[in-house]
């Protein structure tokens, strides 16, 4: 849910890790990871207890066994065709002309259908799909009168030209430890911090961002809760799962179709999706190794170009 490498005043790489869906930041940071001493402009936030995967919950024998099982069914869902929801999202989006295009990607862009803000959970499920996604709780209120707001709320209102379907979509500008990140499946949250990256990259990061929310990915996790809940899983059981990696294989999945998604509109708005390779690129040069819950830098720079490569070929 992406990969941001910031750097600071001095061109120093700047690292950071975020929950599983929708956030850009070092996407390839591992669960806890804190940037090294001096390498960020900001203090850290702390992170949520729900943040790390505490020994108790592995340790707890008694459970183990359910949470293995809860774990291997979410990997097998993950691994089925996508969710109702999902698929009445592809419905509806309009879908552009060159189909063959859209068939590269897996995904419709959508153009001037209003965004719908997803059906609320129940309340544990809710509770459960907060555990692994994105949160801007940590953020703080961004100067609007800084270059760096200015910069990311000229970029936001050209994004909403060029994307009509995202003129109704909310977008916050904050200042937050990650570059970009969906809450709630209700609202984009963009760092002011972005402002460092190239125009095409931060055009990537907010396209990125909005096809979590054009795809419904929220939605697609709150639906593997579900089904956990509904195959036996307790609340309790299935927090221990989620925390042991159950959700990870969807995330991956999520973020591939978001990056793919992103290079779509960039190249239909005219910018190079070469820029959020090299973006991804300086990132695996920068990181540790990656999550679970993300592809690591190199796999989705070469993803990347690799889409490029197939979709400017469509087109020929």
């Amino acid at each position: 849910m992406p990969v941001f490498m910031r750097t600071g005043p001095q061109g120093e790489a700047a690292r950071g890790s975020k929950r599983e869906e929708g956030g850009f930041s070092p996407l390839s940071a591992p669960i806890g990871t804190r940037p090294a001493a001096g390498q960020w402009p900001l203090p850290e936030p702390p992170l949520s207890p729900m943040f790390t995967r505490p020994p108790a919950a592995r340790a707890c024998t008694g459970l183990l066994p359910l949470v293995r099982w809860l774990s291997a069914l979410a990997l097998a869902l993950a691994a089925a065709p996508a969710t109702a929801q999902t698929a009445q999202t592809a419905q509806t989006a309009q879908v552009p002309a060159a189909s063959a295009t859209v068939a590269v990607i897996g995904m419709p862009v959508p153009s001037a259908q209003p965004f719908a803000v997803p059906a609320p959970a129940t309340p544990a499920v809710a509770g459960l799909v907060a555990l692994i996604e994105a949160s801007a709780e940590h953020c703080t209120a961004a100067r609007a009168d800084s270059r760096e707001h200015r910069t990311l709320e000229a970029d936001v209102a050209r994004f909403r030209r060029v994307v009509p379907a995202a003129a109704e979509v909310p977008i916050e500008l904050r200042d937050c430890f990650w570059d970009g990140m969906v809450v709630r499946g209700e609202r984009i949250v963009l760092s002011t911090r972005l402002a460092r990256a190239t125009p095409a990259q931060r055009f990537f990061v907010i396209a990125h961002e909005f096809g979590h929310l054009a795809a419904g990915h929220h939605g697609r996790l709150a639906g593997l809760v579900q089904d956990l809940l509904q195959h036996g899983g307790t609340p309790h059981t299935v927090a221990g799962a989620l925390r042991a990696g159950a959700s990870a294989p969807l995330s991956r999945r999520n973020e591939s179709e978001a990056d793919a998604f992103a290079v779509q509109l960039m190249l239909q708005a005219g910018q190079d999706p070469e820029e959020a390779a090299r973006f991804l690129d300086a990132a695996a040069r920068a990181m540790l190794p990656t999550s679970d819950s993300h592809p690591g830098p190199h796999s989705r720079a070469a993803a990347i170009r690799a889409i490029t490569a197939r979709l400017l070929a469509a087109r020929d």
